[in-house]
């Protein structure tokens, strides 16, 4: 469904009441995604989630099925992402292959999500992937870690 769904494809610029930050074009759109700060900010939700699982698991057996897990991801979205961003005409070159691995691992991260729900209780990067099939594009986040949301195009 992730592959076969039509990213950006219902992108505005509107003025988005509900955020102070502003994003006007494809530009800002993907310098804020590709920022450090939200790369941090990942991050961070990322480490949630592995603590929820370590957590769970006493000798690491999540984080085992996890790695391959991860590789059969991997070898699945390689076939897809790349294209999609690189049929996208408003990725800068410069900033294709850093787009495409943060795209990858908010997938992975949603997989995880989804397939360790019964310890992992955030929805963090679900959400971003369900933005994405809705042809929108979760660029930003708006808040703190535990208080706020997304910034959607």
């Amino acid at each position: 469904m992730l592959w076969s769904a039509d990213w950006f494809s219902k992108v505005t610029f509107d003025d988005d009441k509900k955020s102070e930050i502003e994003i006007n074009s494809w530009e800002d759109a993907f310098a804020h995604f590709l920022d450090d700060e939200f790369g941090s900010f990942v991050m961070a939700k990322t480490d949630d989630i592995i603590d929820a699982a370590n957590e769970q698991a006493e000798d690491a057996p999540v984080n085992s099925e996890w790695d391959d897990l991860v590789d059969v991801c991997k070898l699945e979205m390689n076939q897809y992402v790349p294209s999609k961003v690189n049929d996208f005409e408003f990725v800068a070159e410069k900033d294709r292959k850093k787009t495409i691995d943060r795209i990858n691992w908010m997938i992975i991260f949603a997989i995880r999500e989804i397939e360790y729900s019964d310890v992992i209780k955030t929805h963090f990067y679900r959400d971003w992937c369900e933005i994405l099939l809705s042809g929108h594009f979760a660029c930003y986040w708006d808040g703190d870690i535990e208080q706020g949301d997304f910034v959607v195009v």
